[in-house]
Formats: C-alpha cells, sequence, structure tokens
C-alpha cells in the first residue's frame, strides 16, 4: 500500500499529501472482516451524502446527487443492500462496529460514522470507490479543526499510513510522514483553498485538483479527500478519509 506523494514533494513548503491509490491488499482490512454480522433487522432507511471517486474536477468537494438511500437497523447502521452507480453490494453490520461486505463491495472501512466503500480493481488492488456521510453528521468550518490531529486511511486500510496533520491556530497546518519525520508547514492560504473551492499544483506536467470537507459526528471529526487530474497525463482522481483515530 503506497500514498499517492504527487503533492507531497511539490508542497514542502505548503505540505500535501493526494492519496491517489496503488499498492496492495497486505495492510488490515478494517474493521468487519472476518467477524460475524450482526442478525438486528433492517427498521428503516437513511440519506447518506456520497463523495465518489472521480476525474472530473467539476465533482470535487460536493457529494454527488442524489443521495444514496440505505436501509438502516435499530442502531441507524447500514444493514441491507446499497446501490451506488453501478455498483451494489450488501452491508452487513458488525458487532465491532464495522462491516461485512459482499457484491462489488470488496472492503469497507469506519470511521466517525463515515463509510468508506472499496472495490478490488482488476484483481490486482483495492481502491475507494466513495465515502458515505450519513444524515446526522454536521458540515463545519476548517477553523473546528484547530488542536485537532487527523490521520489519513487510504483504500479502506484500517492500519495507519505514514500521514496525518495537525491543524493549528493561524490556519495553517503540519504535515507529519512517517512516525519520526519532522513535521512540515502547509500554509494557511493552501488550507482555505483545500477547504474552499479546491488546491491545485502541477508536477511532471500533470495538475491536480485536491479538495477537504470536514464533518463533526457524535462529538468526532471526520474529513473527506477528492482529487481530480485538471490537466496533463498520468494523473488519475481518488477519494480518502482522514479521522482522530
Amino acid at each position: 500500500m503506497q500514498i499517492n506523494k504527487f503533492f507531497l514533494s511539490v508542497l514542502m513548503t505548503g505540505a500535501l499529501v493526494a492519496c491517489g491509490g496503488g499498492g496492495d491488499d497486505s495492510s488490515d482490512p478494517g474493521p468487519g472482516t472476518g467477524t460475524a454480522p450482526e442478525t438486528s433487522p433492517t427498521v428503516s432507511t437513511a440519506n447518506y451524502k456520497n463523495f465518489v471517486f472521480t476525474n472530473l474536477v467539476a465533482n470535487l468537494g460536493t457529494p454527488l446527487a442524489p443521495d444514496i438511500v440505505a436501509p438502516i437497523n435499530a442502531a441507524g447502521n447500514i444493514n441491507g443492500v446499497v446501490t451506488v452507480g453501478s455498483l451494489t453490494g450488501t452491508l452487513k453490520p458488525t458487532a465491532d462496529g464495522g462491516y461485512v461486505a459482499s457484491g462489488d463491495f470488496t472492503r469497507i472501512l469506519t470511521r466517525s460514522g463515515a463509510v468508506q466503500v472499496c472495490r478490488g480493481i482488476n484483481n490486482a488492488f483495492t481502491k475507494s470507490q466513495f465515502v458515505l456521510v450519513p444524515p446526522d453528521a454536521v458540515a463545519v468550518p476548517r477553523s473546528e479543526l484547530v488542536g485537532k490531529t487527523l490521520y489519513i486511511h487510504e483504500d479502506c486500510n484500517q492500519s495507519l499510513l505514514d500521514a496525518k496533520f495537525t491543524y493549528n491556530n493561524d490556519g495553517s497546518a503540519t504535515l507529519y510522514e512517517g512516525s519520526t519525520g519532522a513535521g512540515e508547514a502547509v500554509s494557511a492560504s493552501a488550507i482555505a483553498d483545500l477547504f474552499g473551492s479546491g488546491h491545485t499544483e502541477v508536477q511532471d506536467g500533470t495538475s491536480q485538483t485536491v479538495t477537504f470537507r470536514a464533518f463533526k459526528r457524535n462529538g468526532q471529526y471526520f474529513v473527506v479527500e477528492q482529487g481530480a487530474p485538471t490537466s496533463g497525463v498520468g494523473g488519475t482522481g481518488y477519494v480518502s478519509l482522514w479521522a482522530i483515530d
């Protein structure tokens, strides 16, 4: 499993990680895998906002319409068949707070109520397809993240990868890469762009735009990250999840 370092080398004075996927399935697949599903019945439905893997800059930072209508159990967890575009899979909640996935969904990661759904690509690796945001999650400004550290979760891997963001009082942030790496400054203007219309950088002839969107649910924060190629050759879109672990 590797983090796409497209932005990392460009923004060491305004550092940013673009988490575009790749790698293998050797990491811990996350909550729910190998755990027997609960038997609580479906009692209702709920509308989840859907942030998707996209190669279109116009789709960044905004959930795809319409909302995903998902069956839920009494605890408010998805419990049944979910269809997103051409993909249909079944999510069954487990006692450890995760899900068992089947159908078109290969692996699931849950953090702070957000549900990252992944699918195997060409039998080579598992890639994040979309992040579902529950209806009781509230969009919050980046100012609410001050003093908090969020860790990247890419492609439904529960084990933490080598990047985390700490948000600072002056509107900037600090990116830490690796367990012992020194923090690198992310400028306040870059952070403002990320939580606004998007931050764009060019490296080796390829341009990519990234957006962050922050949410709070039951006192817990998470950020949905999306990226898409703006121009050039070789870029690819992605969707990832940052959470407080």
